[in-house]
């Protein structure tokens, strides 16, 4: 296994600049995209360490033959406005992607069991219902979606799962989920009230 190497920011950038001379000697006339993923605040990191990690690209995202592609959640542009105005007077273009329709999700769901289904007679273990139920709560956010269920499954027992996740037990156990953050955020009787209001 290959450890990790640490470079100054310089010296990164440095070797930014020399593959970007590399790939344009090849015959790729408009240089590198360097992609960024995942960039999701709370959900992934913490405002603190994506205010850190945009201050340390802002420096590199005007190299000529650099393009830079940011993919985040909603509320990542308004972030870097608010918090990396540097950066914000960089960056040119900003596209929003929105949520599948219910039918392209299902279709989508189906078409992955299909693809990496080894015997036409194993069944998904988790009901399609459960699925959309999932689709209706998180408004179609893949993330979430896929995010609650990686949950829900870990935290299934024998005793909850005969042989399939059906909607009665996923959304059993999804209140579960919900209670137990509710009681980790430590909040008040008036607040979870209030919350229960809004859900």
């Amino acid at each position: 296994m290959t450890q990790p190497i640490l470079v100054p920011a310089a010296v990164l950038g440095h070797h930014l600049e020399d593959l970007v001379s590399l790939i344009k000697q090849v015959g790729y006339e408009n240089g590198i995209l360097l992609q960024l993923n995942n960039l999701d605040i709370g959900a992934i990191h913490d405002a603190a360490h994506l205010k850190y990690l945009f201050n340390a690209v802002r420096d590199y995202s005007q190299t000529r033959g650099m393009s830079w592609l940011f993919v985040g959640d909603k509320g990542l542009r308004k972030f870097i406005a608010q918090q990396v105005d540097r950066l914000d007077d960089i960056i040119s273009y900003e596209v929003e992607i929105g949520a599948l329709s219910k039918e392209e999700f299902e279709q989508l769901i189906l078409k992955r069991v299909n693809f990496y289904r080894t015997n036409a007679k194993v069944e998904l273990p988790i009901d399609i219902d459960v699925f959309l139920y999932l689709f209706e709560i998180t408004k179609g956010r893949l993330r979430y979606i896929f995010g609650l269920l990686a949950r829900l499954m870990a935290s299934l027992h024998i005793g909850d799962l005969t042989d399939r996740v059906t909607l009665r037990i996923a959304k059993s156990m999804l209140i579960k989920l919900a209670r137990a953050r509710i009681e980790n955020n430590d909040i008040t009787p008036t607040e979870e009230q209030i919350l229960r209001v809004i859900v």
